[in-house]
């Protein structure tokens, strides 16, 4: 137990030394494999609000929100609407993803391969087992204060941003962004009163 004790504290003695907090110390895939632990752990129960706050302790939402709009329409909205556009969001991709990500995660196998760097982002390239099938996923992380978060998942030849990005962008062509983000909403049922986490709680659990 000392040894261990030890090492950890010789580990985070020498991030501090390099200038760096243990959280900014924590590498791409460090990141990938936390968010896919928490998956793996989660009961699945909607509920569960504590694994909610955590994943997204990992994935950067706003920058999600700001990649999925061209850079003139996110530069036109004012700070309220990119708030309300980065929860909405959010309670998008926690109804329809975490579910499904639970289940994935939890029974397959997830190795890494390697990673890259692309236009400023960090790619952390895996496959992932599940029965006698591969898949090849590569995340995609941006750095935020320091810290390594998820802006993407891609399996295969299908991006998640990407996909997100060309939906959206042709709703905002036809509508407007009040149109785009009332229709976000109503397939989020997020009434005037609801807070985000409310919306995406009683949703989940219908």
């Amino acid at each position: 137990m000392k040894t261990c004790h030890s090492l950890i504290v010789a580990a985070v003695c020498a991030a501090n030394f390099a200038g760096l907090s243990p959280a900014q110390a924590q590498m791409p895939k460090d990141t990938v494999n936390s968010l896919v632990q928490i998956f793996t752990t989660w009961s699945g129960n909607a509920r569960d609000r504590s694994t909610y706050t955590e994943a997204a302790k990992h994935i950067d939402y706003q920058g999600m929100a700001q990649r999925s709009l061209s850079p003139a329409e996110w530069s036109k909205l004012t700070a309220k609407q990119k708030s309300d556009f980065t929860g909405t969001l959010r309670t998008l991709i926690e109804q329809r993803y975490y579910t499904r990500w639970h289940r994935i995660f939890a029974k397959g196998k997830l190795t890494f391969k390697g990673e890259s760097n692309a236009g400023g982002d960090t790619i952390v390239k895996s496959d992932l087992l599940l029965g006698k099938k591969v898949d090849s996923l590569e995340w995609r992380l941006d750095t935020v204060n320091g810290e390594h978060k998820v802006v993407s998942l891609a399996v295969g030849q299908s991006d998640l941003l990407k996909k997100l990005s060309a939906r959206l962008q042709g709703r905002v062509a036809k509508v407007g962004f009040n149109g785009l983000l009332t229709w976000m909403k109503n397939k989020a049922s997020i009434g005037p009163s609801d807070n985000y986490e409310e919306a995406s709680s009683t949703t989940n659990s219908q």
